[in-house]
């Protein structure tokens, strides 16, 4: 699994002290990072799950306040150990790091469905239940303990994997709505099988540089 450990360095700092290790494996990014891309992961699948579809709405007034102090809590828990002699636990940068993940893609989602669908697009709430996100939020962090928990290798390469491609959604993803923004490419009905190949192009160029630099 060299080839996550390669693809992750230019994202992460990858300090063993502060990863997580599954026998002889060690998850390609640190804890927090870890969950962050694993938050992106779970909370695109879990909003595509919950029928988010193409909605390009909001979400309601409940979740955006949960998710907004979500956000909040990770900068404040980068800054509580840059500045101050004790640190939140290693699990618990990774709950943070979640929230935060599972946060940024609800508003993400809205913003890439509205721009990448067009006049398909559906203007309801990308989740119209807070507790639709709550449970997406305690169920990932369910998931990533019970692999954490088991030890097995199996459960690090899942966990891995999973980290790596959360990391992918989130760069092409980016790209993706920033080109759909473009109008451009309103002009041509398929203009999706230009967009999604560069979008992949430029995500790919961005960690590369990342990691150079």
């Amino acid at each position: 699994m060299e080839i996550l450990h390669s693809f992750a360095s230019g994202l992460c700092h990858q300090l063993p002290e502060k990863s997580f290790h599954f026998s002889h494996f060690t998850l390609p990014f640190c804890v927090r990072c870890t969950g962050v891309y694993w938050g992106v992961f779970s909370g695109f699948i879990g909003v595509w799950l919950a029928g988010g579809g193409k909605k390009s709405g909001l979400p309601v007034s409940t979740m955006r306040w949960v998710s907004l102090l979500l956000l909040v809590l990770f900068p404040l828990d980068v800054l509580i150990e840059k500045f101050f002699p004790f640190s939140v636990p290693l699990f618990g940068r990774t709950y943070i790091g979640t929230g935060f993940g599972i946060s940024f893609s609800i508003y993400l989602i809205p913003l890439f469905n509205y721009f990448f669908w067009y006049n398909e697009r559906d203007n309801k709430p990308i989740l119209d239940k807070c507790a639709i996100f709550i449970l997406i939020l305690f169920i990932s962090i369910g998931i990533f303990e019970l692999g954490r928990f088991s030890v097995s290798v199996v459960a690090g390469y899942i966990l891995g994997i999973s980290s790596v491609a959360g990391a992918m959604i989130l760069y092409l993803v980016l790209n993706l709505t920033i080109i759909s923004s473009i109008p451009w490419f309103r002009r041509f009905p398929r203009s999706y099988l230009v967009r999604i190949p560069l979008s992949l192009f430029l995500a790919m160029g961005e960690i590369t540089l990342i990691k150079i630099w």
